[in-house]
């Protein structure tokens, strides 16, 4: 950029010359703090492939920014070895963004998806759209991609669980900085994550107070690692709130997704884990059975799809899982692991089936 704008003179002399200020209903907060821009990067962008590495015939990564804003982080990213997909929904934040590339961006900007698909070296493009509507095996094809962005904190739950559900066989890693309660929420699960990891199906210990829905979600498809916290100073405006960097591993031969054998399982278990939150004060038994007749007049917090679910369950079915497992009927949602929902809906699923069998 022709301006550093981590140094928060710069960032506001350039927001008093386009008389914009920072809309806090999309999230921005600029992060101003250098080495916090540089230890992001370093998380974002494979050792391969940064300044000053030995080049190498693995072929560069697509790094997809989401939120460029202002291109604060996008200026680092593009001083490495990659190709460089930013989304911004703000058209006044993209101008100004493109009215201060240096010379050398100005070199790696390509006009089209298309171009920046075909160029064999680094390249830069801006998309203006809303990450919600991308699709990205249309956008980017088949090419597995490295997401990043400093994330609205109203949206960053909701936007990685988007990522991860229907865009994961897309997914080399992300690494979001987000609202540190709320990446907390979506981490609380780490050490459970992989179905090989532990034997265990209660989860002892740990602070149950910070499990959720959204952390067995995200556990669902990916690995996720706490990088390092983020003070408010880091940002302007200062927000109100302390931030947190995520990182997020999705290894398809360890990913849960890839080992159910069955198409719906995912929904079955996004059905038991929505549904138990819900109550959260009550067992898991009558949390399900209270989520099943909320759902009786037709979904309204949880998807269609949960709802159609939710006439197929049976909870006699879902008591003698729990009996198998050795799980008792008081246990509560959280109190269940990972391997514990997983090995839940596996169970659910052959005594559905059997009975099916019993029944024809």
């Amino acid at each position: 950029m022709k301006q550093d704008l981590s140094l928060p003179s710069k960032l506001q002399i350039l927001l008093r010359q386009h008389e914009k200020t920072a809309k806090r209903s999309l999230g921005q907060n600029y992060l101003i703090d250098k080495n916090t821009l540089l230890k992001i990067v370093n998380e974002i962008i494979p050792k391969e492939h940064q300044a000053g590495a030995k080049q190498s015939e693995i072929p560069i990564p697509i790094v997809v920014e989401i939120g460029s804003g202002l291109g604060v982080l996008s200026a680092e990213l593009l001083q490495h070895n990659i190709k460089l997909f930013c989304i911004e929904i703000e058209q006044r934040s993209i101008s100004i963004f493109l009215d201060g590339l240096d010379e050398h961006e100005k070199k790696l900007q390509v006009k089209s998806v298309k171009e920046f698909l075909d160029t064999q070296g680094p390249a830069f493009f801006i998309l203006q759209k809303d990450v919600f509507d991308c699709n990205f095996n249309q956008l980017l094809g088949k090419e597995r991609l490295i997401f990043c962005g400093n994330l609205p904190y109203s949206l960053s739950a909701r936007l990685s669980l988007h990522l991860l559900e229907h865009h994961h066989s897309h997914i080399r890693h992300m690494v979001f900085l987000m609202q540190k309660e709320v990446a907390l929420r979506i981490a609380a699960l780490s050490s459970h994550a992989g179905i090989e990891e532990t034997s265990c199906l209660g989860l002892g210990s740990l602070k149950k107070k910070q499990i959720s829905t959204i952390s067995y979600l995200c556990a669902w498809f990916a690995k996720i690692e706490t990088c390092f916290p983020v003070s408010a100073n880091c940002f302007y405006p200062k927000p109100r709130v302390e931030s947190l960097v995520l990182r997020f591993s999705l290894d398809e031969e360890k990913a849960l997704y890839a080992k159910s054998h069955h198409k719906n399982i995912y929904q079955l278990f996004k059905y038991f884990v929505q549904g138990s939150f819900q109550h959260r004060r009550k067992n898991f038994l009558n949390s399900i059975k209270h989520s099943m007749a909320s759902l009786k007049h037709g979904p309204r917090g949880l998807a269609r799809k949960q709802g159609e679910i939710s006439q197929e369950i049976s909870i006699q079915q879902v008591q003698n899982c729990l009996h198998e497992l050795g799980l008792t009927e008081n246990i509560r949602a959280e109190e269940i692991s990972m391997q514990g929902f997983f090995k839940l809906c596996q169970c659910y699923r052959q005594s559905a089936a059997l009975k099916k069998q019993e029944d024809i």
